[in-house]
Order: structure tokens, then sequence, then C-alpha cells
């Protein structure tokens, strides 16, 4: 593999990279910093950025996320990060490519300047791109974003109903689009959106926005005049809210 990553092939120089990326990352997970991590992280750099040289778009986002670790940034969500301009260069590559994932980064990286600037052209455009490939989180901040800016409705309900309509849909994706289609005289259509997200696997993270969505549904029954429906998820959110926030990790004290 050497041989060939070193004769000009791209995909050798992807794999050879990343397998000192792992190297790398078991003696970064092990917190054992030795000398050999430095070479470790030198070798996947070169090895990386000769594939992304070459056109490999899975090696320019690796090779961006490489380099980040190097700079020792404290760790973050991709979405919530600033990027150095090589890093950047190397992900608009790869997005120009047609990688998704690099085009979210990038994305999400211009919206989060846009808090400091009045231009959001970029981060609309790569976010754009990406939920267009597919990209669930992408969606989902295109569609969160567009929903905020005025006249731009439409657009956001396209967008969340790409994020929301996936098996494994972002619960706050559903609550959005639910809300949407509530606020439109469309409150059928919200029930399945608001009850999907009320059974996510993900809903743990989102503790705390239960009660409203609880709240939400009980709306949403009481517009399609089920009001005894409405009434137990009213309840539901109110018992929720006056309940501490750890009581459903209570045990059972009248089991066996």
């Amino acid at each position: 593999m050497r041989k060939a990553a070193e004769s000009g092939d791209a995909q050798a120089s992807y794999a050879l990279g990343m397998h000192y990326v792992g190297k790398w990352r078991d003696h970064f997970n092990s917190q054992i910093h030795l000398r050999s991590d430095r070479r470790l992280s030198e070798l996947a750099c070169l090895h990386l950025r000769r594939a992304a040289d070459a056109g490999h778009a899975d090696a320019g986002l690796q090779l961006a996320r490489a380099l980040a670790k190097e700079r020792s940034r404290p760790a973050a969500p991709e979405e919530d990060q600033f990027w150095s301009n090589e890093e950047e260069r190397y992900l608009a590559a790869a997005a120009e490519s047609g990688h998704t994932h690099a085009a979210f980064i990038l994305g999400a990286m211009h919206l989060r300047l846009a808090r400091y600037s009045s231009d959001t052209s970029d981060a609309e455009r790569h976010l754009r791109q990406a939920a267009d490939g597919g990209h669930a989180k992408a969606a989902y901040h295109l569609g969160e974003w567009l929903l905020r800016q005025e006249g731009r409705q439409a657009d956001a309900e396209h967008y969340l109903r790409l994020a929301a309509d996936r098996t494994d849909a972002d619960p706050r994706a559903c609550i959005d689009l639910a809300r949407i289609l509530t606020r439109t005289q469309r409150s059928d259509l919200a029930e399945p959106y608001v009850r999907a997200a009320l059974d996510s696997n993900y809903k743990g993270r989102y503790y705390h926005l239960e009660p409203d969505w609880m709240e939400l549904l009980g709306d949403v029954l009481n517009r399609t005049r089920r009001r005894a429906e409405a009434k137990e998820w009213y309840d539901k959110a109110r018992a929720r809210r006056s309940a501490p926030k750890w009581a459903d990790d209570w045990p059972d004290l009248d089991g066996d």
C-alpha cells in the first residue's frame, strides 16, 4: 500500500493516512502522549494531504479534522467550530466534489459566523447542498434557520420535512414541522410528527422540552376535536413540569 501511495494512488494514500489516524487516535485515547504522537500526526496529514490534493473528497474532510486535532483545539461538535484557512480550503474542495458532510460542516460554520455578520449566503448555499444531498442534520439546521427568516416558511417546511421523514429523525425537526402544520390549519397532518418526537430514541437529550411537546400534542388533538385525549396530554405536560427532572430515574419501590 505504501508503494502505491508513493506512486500517486489517491485511494492508497487515503487508506494509509487513515491507518495513521487510527494509530494516532489510539495513542490519544490511551492518554499516553509520547513523541511518537507528533510523528503519527505528521504521517497522517502527509498521506491525507497527498490524497486530498489528488481530488479525494473523503481525504479532504479527514485532513481538515486531523489538522484541527493537531492544533489541539478543545473538543466540540463539528458544527460549532471555527476552522483555519487551510482546513476550510480542504473542506471546501471536498464539498465541491459532492461530499455532503463536508458541505454541512462548512454551512454550519458559516451559520455560526453569521452571528457577527449579515451575510448568510455561504451558510445557506452549503447547507442547501448538503440537505439536497440527503444529509439529515443539514436539512434540520437549514429548515430551522429558514423558519426564522421572514417569508421563507415554504422553504423551511420543505427542509424540515426532509429531516422529519427519516426513520432516525431529529425530534426537533418533527416538532418544528408540526408547529408549521398546526399554524397553517393542518393539525391532522401534524399529529404523527409530534407523536414521532415523543416516541423518539433521542428524546432523552431534550427532556426539558418534552412538556412543551406534550402540550403541543394536546393542542393538535384539541383542534381536531378530540378533547378527552387532549386533556390527557395537557395533564401529562403539567405533571412533567411539576416533577423533578430526575424523577424518571427513581427506582420502583413498589416492585418485587
